[in-house]
């Protein structure tokens, strides 16, 4: 029903050979028959409940609630994507990658979701100047986007788990996509971070180098 409501009777033809309703099935399995509810579905099922409020209450001339709704309907089928676990669900149910020729926001979306700093503590408001993200370069050709990150950013406990999200993202946009997303975390292997030179480690080090020559023998 998600699927034909977002692109009316178009149906990809590796999903429509296996029945009409394996797609549904396979988003109930990633978000209704687990414990828990992710925010990408909340964040979906919002938007378009907005949109619908939104188009009773009417807006500008130029608005157009069909417009809307379709806009609306496909961001929040997008927005299913960059959830690693919805991206399993869907490859064991046999529903092969999309391209991202053919929802490019859902590409998009996962690619620098995946590039993020975690910064959803709302107890905390400082944070350090570098982020896990070092750089992004397009291709002269455009036919590919590469983002460099620097795990040594991180703590050492969470790189297995942006590298197996990084593997995932790659894997799903590549498969079919005719531009590559490509996640580089080889090639930065140090810390862009600087302690200052006058900081707490520079005068312990001055100060033991002292302490250590006023010990010496004369």
């Amino acid at each position: 029903m998600f699927l034909k409501k977002t692109v009316r009777r178009c149906v990809p033809s590796t999903v429509a050979k296996k029945g009409p309703d394996i797609f549904d099935r396979a988003l109930q399995v990633a978000y209704l028959d687990e414990a828990g509810t992710t925010h990408s579905l909340v964040s979906g099922l919002r938007l378009i409940s907005l949109c619908r409020t939104q188009t009773k209450a009417g807006t500008g001339r130029f608005f157009e609630p069909a417009t809307a709704q379709a806009a609306c309907y496909i961001a929040a089928l997008c927005m299913m994507f960059h959830d690693q676990g919805c991206r399993e669900a869907l490859r064991s149910a046999g529903i092969p990658p999309i391209a991202y020729e053919h929802l490019p926001y859902a590409a998009v979306l996962m690619f620098v979701d995946s590039l993020q700093d975690d910064r959803r503590d709302i107890q905390i408001s400082r944070f350090q100047n570098h982020g896990v993200l070092d750089s992004v370069r397009v291709s002269a050709d455009r036919r590919s986007v590469t983002a460099v990150v620097c795990l040594p950013e991180l703590t050492v406990d969470e790189w297995a788990k942006r590298i197996v999200e990084y593997e995932s993202v790659m894997k799903w946009v590549n498969t079919e996509s005719e531009i590559r997303f490509e996640v580089d975390y080889r090639t930065r292997t140090r810390s862009g971070r600087s302690r200052p030179s006058g900081g707490p480690r520079g005068r312990s080090q001055r100060s033991k180098r002292r302490s250590t020559r006023s010990a010496r023998p004369k």
